[in-house]
């Protein structure tokens, strides 16, 4: 669904019930810089049951929290459309690297 991001089923990290089929999606994409987000849709997720994203932005592998990708003190953003995400990835790619 996104370019570069390696995807998984829900049910690979989570047991979920069967409620599910066809509306849940997990993924995530590491970047160069030492960035890397977590994107998911499932019925628990910040807008999942609107057939909206979630996302959580990692730094060397740490959940972390950086305005504007996230909120101040928050590392997770969610209710975000496939466009938000996708430029989402493009802003985080851009980031420099991490230390």
């Amino acid at each position: 669904m996104f370019e570069g991001v390696k995807e998984y089923k829900v049910s690979d990290y989570q047991q979920f019930d069967g409620s599910l089929k066809g509306s849940e999606y997990a993924g995530d994409i590491d970047f160069d810089n030492g960035y890397s987000l977590s994107i998911v849709s499932h019925k628990t997720s910040y807008g999942g049951d609107r057939g909206l994203f979630e996302i959580m932005l990692l730094r060397n592998g740490q959940p972390y929290s950086f305005p504007p990708i996230t909120h101040e003190g928050d590392t997770v953003k969610g209710f975000l459309s496939k466009e938000d995400v996708e430029t989402i990835i493009k802003d985080v790619n851009e980031l420099p690297g991490t230390v």
